[in-house]
């Protein structure tokens, strides 16, 4: 299966063979209101059901039953969302669950936790780092000597 969004705001899924036919269960995911979606989607195959996140111009990041395409919560960040998120399992943030990480345009990196879309610290944006500056480019992360990159 493939996934993607569009400037229209629309996140589909199609399946591999042809492009043109949608995955049964599958329904296409529209942010509203209607905003671009311009970061990469991250499938993380650690979650039961496997999820999908990804970023939208709106600020909001969202998580998605990669089966079914339903919405499972979303978070909003202070700026716009361009960064392809990456998650980092438990076991190498110790921090009680697989965070999710990603860049906005506010200038904050954020960690949310992958079950509940709850911030890191204190249910606000991560301190550290804050560049006071767009966050455009992906979050990278060495988990332990494992370098964990975004799935495009």
């Amino acid at each position: 299966m493939l996934y993607w969004g569009d400037d229209s705001g629309v996140f589909w899924a199609r399946t591999s063979s042809n492009l043109t036919a949608i995955p049964g269960g599958w329904t296409d995911f529209v942010v509203s209101p209607s905003s671009p979606i311009r970061s990469s989607s991250y499938l993380n195959r650690n979650e039961t059901p496997l999820a999908l996140y990804f970023g939208s111009n709106n600020g909001k990041l969202y998580k998605l039953d990669a089966a079914s395409g339903a919405k499972i919560w979303e978070y909003q960040a202070g700026g716009s969302i361009l960064t392809n998120p990456i998650a980092l399992p438990d076991a190498f943030t110790g921090a009680g669950g697989d965070y999710i990480y990603f860049g906005a345009d506010d200038g904050n990196v954020y960690g949310l936790n992958g079950a509940t879309g709850v911030d890191r610290v204190n249910n606000s944006p991560l301190p550290e780092p804050n560049v006071s500056v767009p966050v455009p480019a992906p979050v990278s992360a060495i988990a332990g000597s494992v370098p964990v990159m975004p799935l495009a």
